[in-house]
């Protein structure tokens, strides 16, 4: 099992079973397939206007049936999902995701929800805080990239303040649920400091 010490932003541990990320707060593990009851309950009607996930129960589970099951990823290159919860009540809050562009070496895209009693209350930019230094420190990321609807002051706000910027002009985006909607693209650059590694989970860091 490895163990990195964070900065101000938390710390990781690397074991077979997953990572598991620490806050003062928060708790962020490598979400499981048997996770998928615990992520679908923090979908509510704010998260569905944002996400664009589907709508309709059915749909929805199968939605993230795809999402989350290792063997059926999109970029399974590297692809990894953070269920969220509170450090001092165990309460599922969210769910936090990164994955790989094959098209661009070194970089992650991510994004993330809150459910609701959640937003509003500093959790988002915590757990932003500690992603961030995972993907740099441990996944050996260059660059991390994020997609937010133009009007989305919430989420523009929180990656602001993580030091990530505009790095596109406002381009029509297709939701999950077939919605199109005006997007941005906020970008943050880092330096490589040091060799990738293999992690615990037998997974190459980016390379």
């Amino acid at each position: 099992m490895g163990r990195r010490p964070g900065t101000t932003a938390g710390t990781f541990t690397c074991n077979t079973d997953g990572h598991v990320l620490g806050t003062d707060r928060l708790l962020l593990r490598t979400l499981r397939p048997d996770d998928l009851d615990e992520v679908i309950a923090t979908v509510d009607r704010v998260v569905l206007r944002w996400q664009g996930f589907p709508s309709e129960p059915d749909a929805l589970r199968e939605f993230f049936r795809l999402k989350i099951d290792p063997g059926l990823q999109v970029h399974p290159k590297y692809n990894e999902h953070f269920l969220i919860s509170e450090r001092s009540s165990g309460k599922i809050m969210g769910l936090r995701s990164l994955y790989s562009n094959p098209r661009r070496n070194g970089t992650l895209a991510t994004g993330s929800w809150l459910g609701e009693g959640w937003r509003g209350r500093g959790f988002g930019s915590e757990e932003l805080r500690v992603i961030v230094a995972y993907a740099v420190e441990h996944q050996h990321a260059t660059r991390m990239i994020a997609g937010t609807e133009n009007t989305n002051e919430r989420a523009l706000r929180q990656y602001r303040s993580a030091g990530f910027r505009l790095a596109s002009r406002t381009k029509e985006h297709a939701l999950p649920d077939g919605r199109t909607v005006p997007a941005v693209w906020l970008a943050r650059s880092f330096r490589r400091s040091r060799k990738a590694a293999i992690c615990a989970l037998g997974q190459p860091s980016l390379p």
